[in-house]
């Protein structure tokens, strides 16, 4: 399972993969409903944990797995030590969505944790999705974020049901689940961007109408908005957001007289 390797090992050296899969490290088909998370080797096998006197390398030769944290709508930090001949992982659960417990500490500048009389290598982060001891990693729902060997994660959803409103800003057609959703495990060295495409008629009159991104609960922070006085308004809109923990994007839509919104496309990438 793991070897010993000297003592001054390279404390860089991390060639593994968090994914929702037990054979693929970096999926393309939606992962829902996942009570296991596994740790991959990836482009190598050597992976250096930390030890009181310094950094000790093993080999991951084989896939390992571990149970999703258990408390639902929860972000929880995952990290790996070598224990008693073995791989064992430790899960951190957050205080809310944006704020560690326990914050992350450095050891020769790689984040680590202290436990149980070891030292723990920090992995990455998940979010457990509205059911006990479930998390996701979807084109809705990036809730498994990678530390090492960050990939860009395909965000997207879309809808074309016509409909007719009057108002101010809320979920499209009065829906909640128009939205994607997504972990940044640390700021600054993870990014979101996305894209908004939206196709709709303001009244004839000309009231204004707007499509938009809502950040987060109750549309209170809008960016990207698009508006149209015109007829007909097809409107392209972007944002990039790299905040720490978990957030959630919503199509929105706002019109000052009945009007007609017919489609939208939201798409972009999130590391992890």
């Amino acid at each position: 399972m793991g070897a010993w390797g000297v003592e001054s090992a390279d404390p860089g050296a991390c060639s593994a993969r968090l994914s929702l899969s037990a054979t693929d490290p970096v999926t393309t088909a939606d992962q829902t409903a996942k009570t296991t998370i596994y740790w991959h080797p990836f482009r190598g096998n050597r992976v250096s944990l930390p030890h009181s006197s310094g950094w000790r390398e093993y080999s991951l030769n084989s896939v390992q797995s571990f149970s999703c944290l258990s408390t639902p709508n929860t972000v929880f930090d995952i990290f790996a030590a070598y224990v008693s001949g073995a791989f064992s992982f430790l899960r951190q659960a957050w205080t809310d969505d944006t704020t560690r417990a326990t914050e992350l500490t450095y050891q020769h500048g790689v984040p680590i944790t202290s436990y149980n009389g070891h030292l723990w290598r920090y992995l990455g982060s998940a979010r457990t999705t509205a059911t006990t001891s479930q998390t996701e990693d979807s084109l809705t729902s990036r809730l498994l974020a990678n530390y090492y060997n960050t990939m860009p994660r395909f965000l997207q959803t879309s809808d074309s049901t016509t409909h007719n409103y009057s108002g101010a800003f809320r979920a499209w057609n009065n829906d909640a689940s128009h939205k994607v959703e997504y972990l940044i495990p640390v700021e600054q060295e993870s990014l979101a961007q996305v894209f908004l495409h939206a196709w709709f008629e303001p009244d004839a009159s000309g009231n204004q109408a707007k499509v938009a991104i809502g950040y987060d609960s109750g549309l209170s922070t809008v960016f990207a908005v698009g508006h149209s006085h015109s007829f007909t308004a097809g409107i392209c809109a972007g944002a990039r957001l790299g905040y720490l923990g978990y957030h959630y994007l919503t199509v929105a839509e706002y019109a000052a007289a009945a009007s007609d919104f017919r489609s939208y496309h939201l798409h972009g990438s999130v590391d992890g």
